[in-house]
C-alpha cells in the first residue's frame, strides 16, 4: 500500500474513532459498537500494510486514544457501556454542551454533575479514585 493511500486510512479512521466517542456521548450505543466494528477492520488492514516502524507507531497512536481515569483505563468501549449506566438526562444535557469532547473530559464532566455515579464506577468496573 502506498504511503497517500496509508495516510487516507489514517485520517478514516481517526475520524471514525472521533464518531465512536460522539455516538456514545450521545447513548447511541449500537451505533458506537457498529462504528468500532469497523474500526476493527480498519486495524486489521493497517497491522497487515504496515511494517516495522509504522506498525509500532500505528500500535502506539492506539495506546493514545486509551485514557486513564481513577486507576482504570478506559477504551471506547469501555465508554459505550459506562454510558448505558448514566442518567439520561444528564448525559443527553452534556453531550449538548461537551461534544465533540473525549472520553475523559465527559466522564469527568458527569461526575461533577452526580458525584454518586463514582460509586456505580467502584462496584461495576472496578474503579478507585
Amino acid at each position: 500500500m502506498n504511503k497517500a493511500k496509508r495516510l487516507w486510512l489514517d485520517d478514516c479512521r481517526e475520524s471514525l474513532v472521533q464518531a465512536v466517542g460522539a455516538a456514545a456521548c450521545a447513548g447511541e450505543h449500537e451505533t458506537a459498537a457498529r462504528i468500532n466494528a469497523i474500526l476493527i477492520d480498519i486495524d486489521i488492514a493497517c497491522e497487515m500494510c504496515y511494517t516495522g516502524k509504522n506498525a509500532r507507531k500505528a500500535r502506539k497512536n492506539e495506546e493514545v486514544k486509551t485514557m486513564t481515569i481513577y486507576g482504570r483505563k478506559i477504551t471506547n468501549n469501555d465508554m459505550a457501556i459506562i454510558a448505558d449506566y448514566m442518567l439520561d438526562d444528564i448525559r443527553e444535557e452534556l453531550h449538548a454542551q461537551l461534544a465533540p469532547c473525549s472520553n475523559e473530559q465527559f466522564l469527568r464532566a458527569y461526575l461533577d454533575r452526580d458525584p454518586d455515579f463514582i460509586e456505580i464506577l467502584r462496584r461495576e468496573f472496578d474503579f478507585e479514585e
